[in-house]
């Protein structure tokens, strides 16, 4: 985009900073040597204290960047379940919420040793090493000490941006925690693919809130603005460069020099000012409307859509020039809550603190059994942004400081959003089909689900509501019974198969061509298999 020197120089000088780390350990002085030699020309200086109790003192006295903690200490085993490290974190995190805190100790390798369940949790957690024969230890601790400072940063920080859609133990969601960082240290153009409500500003104010760039975090969405109107948004206008310009005005792209723009919905902004945007990208350059003056700009540039930008050249809603820049920075797939359920747990108690934080409340973040349940039997076509809205809302209205599932509200409107969206591009209702682990449908799962939306309805709304569902329950089957046979028989799926697994007697053309019609009626795929004859 724009020739990033301002931010260049601020990555820099952080690079150029020693990282400080406070070792909290009773053997700091067997291990501050070795840590010490190995992190020394990583830029890491290592602050040893022995003692758990001169831990605070070492805070205030040497400000690390992040602490090492061991948990154990000795005579814990003989003091009850809390171990001293475990305390120390509570306080550390009470004390100082601004410091990353690793949890460093041998025993998280132990697998005989019950995991230790801490008030507040740790920002990593680093298994100690065999210090002699792993020879990967020091860039795999270094990379965990400065995961650790951007989780603090992100999470704890007054600065207003989130790494609540990052939160998750799946694969996916550590690729793209790793991708926003990546894309933070440079000022390329970034590039984010998702879904309605999965998080697309939160990363494009993650990755802002990383850069280290000074200046601001703007943000527009093309889409329903008029022409005139959004050009006027993004470049400015002098007064008198159109009907209703009564004085000077600076855009986005002003206000943000020195920091960010994020683009929302970037295939709804006209042509005409895609060629506009274009210079920007190309020379740094803006011009108001109704001007003649060039203005240089300083802009890291974020855009963000719901389609792939091949298919949006090919419908001309973006320039092919456009799209090929975009495709030269950084890009960021955001999957849709759907796909990754396993994340609703670390979800639900990161959007608890935060409704708490806004609320005034102090709900406890316990997800019992039956909420999680309802919580992942729930479509979610608005994705993580819908489970925010429900989790404030229970937070908001619980007359407990434990959330039950009377407690978790769903809007019909919102249960009803993928089968209305379906209906409307011509293919089955959203029921869930195949989980992204590969497996077949829960369907007893898909069931509880409708029985849950069904009663949520009136009683006049029900049969309708049925109706609508009818293709999406055929498609679950369908889906369920194809994996069924293709892990019995392997490779594609065949109509006969598929015959047999429905009805184990004869099979005639009959009985083929309703399960042909079904298919086709379904619009059937399921991963890489297809029906065959």
């Amino acid at each position: 985009m724009v020739p990033g020197n301002q931010n260049d120089e601020v990555i820099q000088a952080s690079d150029d900073a020693p990282l400080r780390v406070l070792l909290v350990d009773d053997e700091a002085d067997t291990l501050f040597p070795i840590l010490d030699t190995a992190l020394g020309d990583r830029c890491v200086e290592v602050i040893p204290v022995s003692r758990a109790d001169q831990a605070l003192v070492a805070i205030d006295k040497d400000q690390p960047d992040v602490v090492l903690l061991d948990l154990h200490f000795p005579y814990d085993d003989a003091m009850g379940e809390r171990t001293t490290g475990g305390r120390l974190l509570s306080e550390i995190r009470q004390g100082y919420p601004e410091i990353a805190v690793v949890v460093f100790t041998v025993r998280l390798d132990d697998v005989a040793i019950p995991e230790e369940k801490f008030e507040v949790e740790p920002d990593f957690r680093f298994a100690k090493p065999d210090f002699a024969n792993d020879s990967e230890w020091p860039d795999a601790l270094e990379c965990a000490l400065r995961s650790a400072i951007d989780t603090a940063r992100l999470t704890r920080s007054d600065e207003g941006y989130e790494l609540g859609f990052l939160i998750g133990e799946t694969p996916t969601m550590r690729q793209i925690a790793a991708l926003v960082r990546t894309a933070a240290t440079t000022s390329l153009p970034v590039l984010i693919i998702g879904e309605t409500g999965t998080g697309k500003e939160l990363a494009a104010r993650a990755i802002h809130g990383l850069s280290g760039r000074t200046g601001g975090f703007e943000t527009i969405n093309c889409s329903g603005i008029h022409e005139e109107t959004l050009e006027s948004e993004l470049f400015g206008h002098v007064k008198g460069g159109f009907t209703g310009a009564t004085a000077k005005r600076a855009g986005r792209f002003e206000l943000a020099s020195g920091g960010t723009l994020f683009l929302d919905e970037i295939q709804a902004m006209p042509i005409s000012l895609q060629n506009k945007l274009m210079r920007v990208v190309e020379d740094g350059k803006i011009r108001r409307m109704g001007s003649s003056e060039d203005i240089s700009v300083d802009v890291r540039l974020v855009v963000a859509t719901n389609r792939e930008p091949d298919e949006l050249v090919d419908t001309g809603q973006l320039r092919g020039d456009l799209a090929h820049r975009f495709a030269a920075g950084h890009r960021i797939d955001l999957p849709p809550l759907r796909d990754r359920l396993v994340d609703i747990p670390a979800l639900f108690e990161w959007f608890i603190r935060s409704a708490n934080k806004d609320t005034g409340k102090h709900v406890r973040q316990t997800l019992r059994p039956e909420v999680r349940k309802k919580l992942e039997t729930h479509p979610w076509s608005g994705n993580i942004r819908e489970l925010r809205g429900v989790v404030t809302r229970a937070v908001a209205e619980a007359n407990s400081n434990v959330l039950f599932a009377s407690d978790i509200k769903f809007s019909v409107k919102s249960s009803q959003v993928g089968s209305q969206a379906a209906a409307t591009s011509g293919e089955a209702p959203a029921i869930p089909t195949v989980m992204s682990s590969g497996a077949g449908t829960d369907l007893p799962t898909v069931a509880e689900m409708l029985t849950d939306q069904l009663e949520a309805l009136p009683l006049e709304e029900r049969y309708e509501f049925l109706k609508e569902q009818a293709a999406g329950l055929k498609k679950a089957i369908l889906t369920e019974l194809a994996y069924r046979v293709h892990t019995k028989y392997g490779g594609k799926v065949q109509y006969r198969d598929l015959a047999v697994a429905l009805d184990p007697g004869p099979v005639n053309d009959t009985v083929l061509g309703r399960i042909r019609q079904l298919a086709s009626s379904c619009n059937f795929k399921i991963n890489n298999l297809e029906f065959t004859k």
